[in-house]
């Protein structure tokens, strides 16, 4: 767990679902006036709720620990095995703390999971009132700007069954959350052209800002005093505000990180900097179909001032991608020259090898064996000894296959540094293939 100093009020990021009905955590601190092992213990008041409970001492002693950083304000890493039960271990210290807690997951099941099944949990059982949000990634709501730009363009016309599904879940949602619709793949195309993103996002200049999903879920995020997120949204939030005090997340006193040991690797992910084609041409597309809604191209011919824009860009993206892959072929080659070389040098031996060879005279042929099959055809041609020639129509025949003798194996007939090397009893190693 780690404080950060609180900044200013939250940006337009991310949705929330928000339990109502709840009152603050402080008021259950000063009703109770209990620590987190009087709750959790033998006598407390899951042991009385739950028939045959067994107070688990981990349990105890991590949930100490936790209170201890909560009140301290200070940095503590714990490691619980399997059945410990760390999850009520730091929620139960952080509903008593009276502070406002970010619990980041590292993967949306646990998030669920936590907000649906545990914090219930502790209202039913524990008789401990908290009000709780959930907050994923832009890209898991509807965004009612480009839902409604995508429906007027001409790709509705061939989107099929998942508009309609899209459209009659629309209609009803309150949370606009991607995971309550049923019957949509979650790699569905048609969802990431009306998804919300931080690049579409236009702020109180949307037509939509007040009855968007973002906005008014968010503005319910303020009020929660235990906001649950994954990994990945904490690190935007971090990526986002850098020195200012506007970020992803509301502002809060301290954060839990259950999985940790998955954060270097996400936040190795959002501290780079990263560009794609697909990016790019999705943003493209969002342009195009504001072009067409303000009049500057033609909906069905898609001729005009905003459509020669939008080719311009896209030449230009496309320019700019194959640029960055010969640099980085050509850096891949820098970095490895032995590749570059060890071609010219095989070609060189194989030459070598080849003319040595063409000046033996050919193995005296062994008793009861036919003689081996000429590799050069009369017209020239080169011939491996394998297919016998013939005409169109004449039937196929195979000819004696090549001799597996020890001087003149198949593998003989590719060129060999380190075979001819042994000959010349030399060291030279053969080259490295890239």
């Amino acid at each position: 767990m780690t404080r950060r100093p609180n900044g200013g009020t939250t940006t337009n990021i991310d949705t929330v679902k928000i339990e109502q009905g709840a009152v603050p955590s402080a008021a259950v601190r000063t009703s109770t006036g209990s620590s987190s092992r009087d709750v959790l213990g033998s006598s407390g008041p899951l042991s009385r709720s739950l028939a045959g409970y067994e107070d688990r001492p981990g349990q105890l002693a991590m949930a100490d620990a936790v209170e201890r950083a909560l009140k301290d304000e200070r940095v503590l890493v714990c490691e619980a095995g399997t059945g410990t039960g760390k999850t009520l271990a730091y929620l139960v210290p952080a509903i008593l703390s009276g502070k406002k807690v970010i619990v980041s997951t590292a993967t949306r099941a646990l998030q669920e999971q936590i907000f649906s099944k545990d914090i219930p949990l502790i209202r039913k059982m524990l008789g401990l009132s908290v009000s709780a949000a959930l907050m994923k990634g832009l890209s898991n709501y509807l965004c009612l700007r480009r839902y409604a730009e995508y429906r007027a363009s001409p790709e509705a016309a061939v989107a099929g069954r998942a508009l309609g599904v899209i459209e009659e879940w629309a209609a009803r949602t309150q949370s606009g959350d991607v995971a309550d619709i049923t019957g949509l793949s979650e790699d569905e195309p048609v969802w990431r052209e009306v998804s919300s993103s931080s690049e579409t996002r236009v702020g109180t200049g949307c037509p939509h800002y007040e009855a968007c999903f973002v906005t008014r879920m968010k503005r319910e995020a303020e009020a929660a005093r235990i906001v649950v997120v994954n990994h990945h949204l904490f690190f935007a939030d971090l990526a986002l505000r850098g020195p200012h005090a506007r970020g992803a997340l509301p502002d809060y006193d301290a954060v839990i990180f259950d999985e940790a040991h998955q954060l270097e690797d996400i936040a190795t992910d959002f501290f780079g900097t990263r560009v794609s084609s697909a990016r790019v041409q999705s943003m493209l597309r969002d342009a195009e179909r504001a072009f067409v809604g303000a009049g500057l191209s033609d909906r069905l011919s898609r001729k005009g001032e905003g459509s020669v824009l939008a080719e311009v860009a896209r030449e230009s993206a496309d320019r700019f991608f194959a640029d960055v892959a010969v640099a980085g072929e050509a850096l891949r080659r820098a970095r490895s020259p032995f590749c570059a070389t060890s071609g010219a040098a095989a070609s060189s031996r194989a030459t070598t090898s080849s003319t040595r060879s063409s000046k033996r005279s050919p193995p005296m042929p062994r008793p009861g064996r036919p003689p081996k099959p000429s590799r050069s055809s009369p017209d020239g041609s080169r011939s491996f000894g394998t297919i016998s020639p013939r005409s169109s129509t004449a039937p196929r025949t195979r000819s004696p296959g090549p001799r597996f003798d020890r001087d003149r194996s198949p593998l003989a007939r590719r060129p060999s540094s380190s075979r001819a090397s042994s000959r010349r009893g030399s060291s030279r190693r053969s080259p490295r293939w890239c």
